[in-house]
């Protein structure tokens, strides 16, 4: 669950918008550590599911909020990229979107049942018990359960939408 455009799909150029005025994640770090992820997530044995805003898409789409000072020409590019990762990807990696309105996520990461990772900005938050590793799977579950666009759907639910 992303803060935002997980980075397996993020272009040099998103991720250099976004970190540029982060202190604690030099730029040339941020796109070495997107790389690595993608490069795991293409390894045949490795198994990945992430949820989604739709509404981040469209922010994105629109250039509204976060993405307000990026250029169509970048975010389109960004667009193109997240549908190439999912259709390369899937269905080893799925992208299910959810509906913001109905349904909210802080972002965390879920390694099995045995440890989970909250972000709460500049820091990270680890779970390792059993009970709290397994709130947040039925939360990460109800998400899937209740997502408008399921994972073999995304790459269908992308290449429709516009970029404004």
């Amino acid at each position: 669950m992303p803060a935002n455009i997980p980075d397996i799909f993020k272009t040099e150029e998103l991720l250099e918008y976004e970190y540029c005025k982060m202190i604690e994640r030099p730029i040339d770090r941020a796109i070495e550590k997107a790389r690595q992820q993608l490069d795991f997530s293409r390894v045949p044995e490795n198994d990945m599911e992430i949820t989604m805003s739709l509404h981040a898409l469209e922010d994105l789409c629109n250039g509204h909020s976060l993405w307000s000072g990026l250029t169509r020409r970048a975010r389109e590019s960004q667009r193109r990229q997240i549908l190439s990762v999912v259709e390369e990807l899937y269905p080893s990696v799925r992208l299910y979107l959810f509906d913001g309105l109905k349904r909210f996520s802080a972002p965390y990461t879920i390694f099995g049942n045995r440890r989970a990772v909250l972000y709460l900005g500049q820091m990270f938050f680890a779970f390792n018990t059993r009970e709290h590793v397994g709130i947040l799977i039925r939360h990460f579950d109800d998400l899937i359960c209740n997502a408008v666009v399921n994972a073999h759907e995304t790459a269908g639910f992308l290449a429709g939408l516009e970029v404004r």
